[in-house]
């Protein structure tokens, strides 16, 4: 890789030691980050939004990026209404929806029904729950 000029697209976590594994090999690595996930700037929020969840005051909550669903989950568990989420969504009560595969994994890391976009695209994901919620009406 001397020599080779390499551009590296990051998602919203950041780095994830790809650039230094190039940079190791001789490559000169250009980072871009297309869009950054952080810390909400209101926490509260996002707690009542995983208690609302857990007591049965919403019917979905939809994640358009991995680390933003570890935040939700995280606030979730330390809420303590992680599991009142659990079992809600795997009642059927509550509808976890992801984006795509990649968002994906953070729930079902923690044994949590997804139901996923057919794209990997907002519109999608949108549709998907949409319909999902037509089937009962």
């Amino acid at each position: 890789m001397d020599g080779l000029r390499i551009a590296v697209q990051h998602h919203g976590s950041g780095d994830d030691g790809l650039d230094e594994s190039l940079t190791a090999h001789g490559a000169e690595v250009v980072s871009l980050t297309v869009y950054r996930w952080g810390p909400p700037s209101d926490p509260a929020a996002l707690t009542r939004a995983a208690r609302l969840a857990g007591a049965g005051g919403a019917d979905a909550v939809l994640f358009t990026s991995a680390p933003g669903a570890t935040g939700w989950l995280d606030a979730a568990a330390r809420a303590g209404t992680l599991e009142a989420v659990r079992e809600r969504a795997q009642a059927g009560a509550l509808v976890l929806a992801s984006v795509g595969p990649v968002t994906s994994a953070a729930l079902t890391a923690r044994d949590l029904p997804v139901l996923e976009a057919e794209r990997a695209r907002m519109g999608s994901l949108v549709r998907t729950v949409v319909r999902h919620f037509a089937a009962f009406s």
